[in-house]
């Protein structure tokens, strides 16, 4: 009976020392884990900030395009403006008729033009 007794003592103890052992190895897990979240956390947040910081420059550099290609729109314009308003000076006094909408006769060709903006 006493070795029985012994038998089961140290069949508890064994399995004392399993659950001790489990749950160190529980808790190293469980530290190691919470080391590698906080050095992801830290790697995504590095990420997300030049993530950002290259967004940011590139969306700078479109805007700074879209200016530039606006402020030669408008130069176009202007210029456009400019011509017109030379020719139609230049129309004005002139003697002969504005070469919209009227036909040119080309005698080596023999063939008609048809003039118009």
């Amino acid at each position: 009976m006493k070795s029985a007794l012994k038998g089961v003592g140290f069949w508890i103890g064994q399995k004392d020392v399993e659950l001790q052992v489990t749950v160190r190895k529980a808790i190293q897990l469980q530290e190691k884990s919470e080391k590698m979240q906080a050095k992801y956390l830290e790697k995504m947040k590095q990420v997300e900030a030049a993530y950002m910081g290259k967004l940011q420059q590139l969306h700078k550099a479109s805007m700074q395009k879209i200016q530039a290609l606006e402020e030669q729109r408008q130069n176009f314009i202007n210029d456009k403006n400019e011509l017109q308003d030379k020719y139609t000076e230049k129309s004005r006094h002139n003697d002969y008729p504005s070469p919209i909408n009227v036909y040119y006769y080309f005698g080596v060709h023999r063939r008609l033009i048809w003039y118009a903006d």
